[in-house]
Order: structure tokens, then C-alpha cells, then sequence
């Protein structure tokens, strides 16, 4: 029997045709999927004729689409899907990216499975590969692939500490890691990475896109390290609870 899987994207603004390009990548797939999109307060009236399911929320969550992720992978949890991926609004997917990881799976018995990505410009060119995500240390979470065993970690993505919701996907890890989850990566890239980053752009010799840059610079983990050390120890502890972490 085939295995069912879902794939979770929240959208909040994006350009339309990034959503539908996204759909499109998800409805390619050599591997059927079934797409939930989550409208994270910014519905749009033409994903209700998509082949897919769709969630509206009626305020956005301001937290770079985690609440509305949670949700959406919640509910595919609940409605009983064999797996579970992301795929933001503005990135889309190889057409083997469901397929590879589920082999991988299957064929290591893995509890969560991750690919790599390639990074393409804000006009969809191809650049390179990306040489930050290796998808064992660090994950990007377009290219998880979550398993039974792992949906507990679903709801960390809505949990992560407010000042830091942004990177969530490396307190995910983090969180699967500490639970000794089995994770395994195709060493495939599998996800086009639609780069956004103004840091990016400022430290590339390609011109500076005139839209949808995001001034925002990803910390480099012994930062988000000593941000962390550097809170008082008992807000430590909290933040660890919430996230059923302690």
C-alpha cells in the first residue's frame, strides 16, 4: 500500500505565484502527496479551487509561518498520514523530493528524514548548493520528513521562545535529537531554496533584488548559544517545559 503523505505550508503575503508554484511542486511529485496550505491570516480566495486542503486562520502569528506549520502538520497528524514535510510558500520542490526521502526511510528504518537544498536566486535562476544545511547537524525545514515516531516534535515549532521563532527549525532538531530520534539525509538536494536574505545579497557579487528581501541575518549556532546561556536560569528552564524539553 502507498504510503500517505502530507506536506504543510503556511503562507502569509507571498506573491500568488510563489504559492502556486509551490502547489504545483507538491502535485508533481513522483511520490503523490497531499498539500495542506494554512492561510495565516492573509487567505487567498484561489487556493479553494487547488487540489488541496486548506486552513484559513483568521490573524497572522507573526512568527515566519511556525503556529500555522504546527497547525496544519497537527492536523495531518490527527487525519492519520504516514509522513509529514514543509515546504514554505516561497521555495517549491525537486519532483523526487517526497520519493527519496520515503526510500531512505524505509531503507534505514529512520524516524525523521531530511534532504539538502540548492539556493535560487529571488527570481527562481539556480545559484548553488546550499553549503550551510548538511541535513544531520543542520536542518532547513523544507527538507524534513517527520515519521509517527517523531509528530511530538510537531508542536515545538509553535513553542519555541518568542525572540528566537524565527530559527525554529534548529530548536526542532535540537528537541529530536535530545529524544535520540533516528535521522538520516538522502545527501540529495531535493528542495529549491528561494533565497530572500538581504545578508545574502550584500556578500555576493549578484545585484541586490529590488522586492521581497527580508533584512534578517540567521545567527551562527555559538550566538544562538550564548543568547541562550546568557538568560537567567530559571527562563531557561521555563522555555524548556513549554517545549516538553525539560
Amino acid at each position: 500500500m502507498s504510503r500517505r503523505v502530507a506536506i504543510v505550508t503556511p503562507y502569509h503575503g507571498e506573491p500568488i505565484a510563489w504559492i502556486a508554484k509551490a502547489h504545483a511542486s507538491v502535485r508533481l511529485q513522483t511520490h503523490p502527496a497531499t498539500h495542506i496550505l494554512v492561510g495565516d491570516g492573509k487567505p487567498e480566495a484561489a487556493v479553494d479551487s487547488w487540489d488541496a486542503q486548506h486552513i484559513v486562520l483568521p490573524a497572522g502569528h507573526r512568527d515566519w509561518g511556525h503556529t500555522p506549520r504546527a497547525i496544519g502538520a497537527l492536523s495531518a497528524a490527527a487525519q492519520g498520514f504516514d509522513a509529514i514535510g514543509f515546504l514554505d510558500a516561497d521555495n517549491w520542490f525537486y519532483p523526487d523530493h517526497v520519493e527519496s526521502l520515503l526510500k531512505l526511510q524505509a531503507a534505514r528504518d529512520l524516524e525523521v528524514a531530511s534532504s539538502l537544498r540548492a539556493m535560487h536566486h529571488v527570481d527562481g535562476r539556480l545559484l548553488h548548493r546550499c553549503l550551510l544545511v548538511d541535513g544531520i547537524e543542520t536542518f532547513d525545514t523544507n527538507c524534513l520528513m517527520l515519521f509517527p515516531p517523531a509528530y511530538s516534535a510537531l508542536s515545538v515549532f509553535a513553542l519555541v521562545p518568542p525572540d528566537v521563532r524565527y530559527i525554529a527549525d534548529r530548536w526542532v532538531s535540537i528537541w529530536l535529537k535530545r529524544r535520540g530520534r533516528r535521522i538520516g539525509c538522502t545527501r540529495q538536494a531535493t528542495v529549491a531554496y528561494r533565497v530572500r536574505y538581504k545578508y545574502f545579497y550584500d556578500t555576493s557579487p549578484l545585484p541586490m533584488p529590488a522586492e521581497h528581501i527580508v533584512d534578517l541575518k540567521i545567527p551562527h549556532p555559538r550566538e544562538l548559544r550564548q543568547w541562550w546561556l546568557a538568560l537567567p536560569p530559571e527562563e531557561r528552564e521555563f522555555h524548556m517545559k513549554v517545549m516538553g524539553a525539560s
